[in-house]
């Protein structure tokens, strides 16, 4: 007679580890609506939450919010105009370590349509809240550098610093913005922060354009940043000359994030430019929650082609397979474009469950209300974890 093993749902492990839902719910306010949902099926699951973000809007909140941090607030920072501003990053880890989100003040939103001009906009105020985080002991800051305003390869960040530019006369440029680049001929760093050098700093990347070229980061994307056909030449011009003067390479991915920011970090920090969501898990401590995991939840606003390129579904599903006992990773989304190319594009999605959450016709206005969108991912929370739930308990191997 063969011998029948029966698995049982009670003692099952559910991780929730969503992304934010862009404009509708935050990754906090996603995860615990997953939570509810499972908890809607049985109370006697274990359910771990673990809220994500890929390095752009919304990681201070993801990494140093809801308790897991604190929230240091900085006065007299430089937005990307020069106007001073209070801006906001976040301590975690005892303190430790620094999470700065580059958009809090120099970020495209600071700015009115009017305002908007990358030759003009500098990254100083990023260079503000890495001093303030050093004077506080800090000896690891993450920098999550999406959402600029500005395109001068992170000059303005390095000038805070205490890094000194000068032109082809030997002449200082003092506070260098995007116009600047083209004239810069030497960088000296005799005068930068000592604190620098014992400091590690990580860039968490949510896209991978190089430096130059059509797909860099003044051509790909300084017309949302406020540039005319003739800005962009110039701003073009500067990039390659800052490369060519510290010697950067103006290829590996991630240089042409935030106006140049990746490179300037690189070239100016010493930074380890790494994907967003790689860092921010790691800050989160994903891979501990789903040590034991059988089923994880994880979602976003919308899974496209987008998503396969280090977005959080993808990096969640690329994690749970490279683990000893794969738990089986579903998806919800507000809606699921492409869903047989993105299998295609990605093997561990392709073995995940992929789940629009809207269950009827409804205008986007209302799926995206606050309370609706947190019922809908709960509804679907709890129908995912009851078909799991009806497997784990089916019979296995062999019939009788």
């Amino acid at each position: 007679k063969a011998t029948v093993s029966v698995l049982y749902w009670c003692d099952m492990k559910v991780v929730a580890c969503s992304n934010a839902f862009k404009e509708c719910l935050s990754a906090d306010e996603a995860c615990q609506a997953m939570r509810n949902g499972v908890l809607m099926c049985s109370e006697e699951l274990e359910v771990v939450v673990c809220p994500l973000a890929d390095g752009g809007d919304s990681s201070l909140e993801v990494l140093a919010g809801g308790g897991r941090g604190e929230l240091v607030e900085v006065n007299n920072v430089e937005d990307p105009l020069g106007r001073p501003i209070t801006a906001a990053y976040g301590l975690i880890h005892e303190g430790k370590t620094a999470v700065i989100e580059m958009a809090r003040c120099s970020g495209l939103a600071l700015l009115t349509a009017a305002e908007k001009d990358p030759t003009k906009t500098t990254t100083a105020g990023v260079g503000d809240l890495i001093l303030d985080a050093l004077s506080r002991g800090t000896t690891t800051v993450i920098l999550c550098i999406g959402g600029s305003a500005t395109n001068d390869m992170g000059t303005g960040m390095a000038d805070r610093l205490g890094l000194a530019f000068y032109d082809s006369s030997g002449e200082p440029i003092t506070r260098p913005a995007g116009a600047d680049l083209s004239r810069v001929a030497r960088v000296s760093d005799d005068n930068a922060d000592p604190r620098l050098k014992g400091t590690k700093f990580l860039v968490a990347c949510d896209v991978t354009n190089p430096l130059t070229g059509h797909t860099g980061a003044t051509y790909t994307y300084g017309r949302q940043k406020g540039a005319t056909d003739a800005m962009l030449a110039q701003l073009e011009e500067g990039m390659i000359n800052m490369a060519k003067v510290v010697d950067c390479d103006v290829e590996f991915k991630g240089a042409g994030a935030a106006g140049g920011l990746g490179a300037g970090c690189v070239a100016f920090l010493g930074a380890e430019i790494r994907t967003g969501f790689d860092v921010c898990a790691e800050a989160a401590g994903l891979h501990s929650a789903l040590q034991g995991a059988d089923l994880v939840i994880t979602g976003e606003g919308q899974i496209d082609e987008q998503t396969v390129s280090g977005k959080v579904v993808s990096g969640v599903a690329v994690l749970c397979a490279s683990l000893p006992a794969p738990p089986h990773v579903a998806v919800v989304a507000g809606s699921v474009a492409n869903a047989q190319l993105i299998r295609a594009s990605c093997t561990p999605l392709a073995r995940a469950s992929l789940f629009s959450l809207c269950n009827g016709p409804m205008p986007l206005e209302a799926a995206m209300h606050q309370a609706t969108a947190a019922s809908l991912i709960a509804e679907a929370a709890c129908n995912i974890t009851n078909v799991f739930k009806s497997a784990r308990s089916l019979p296995v191997g062999p019939r009788p």
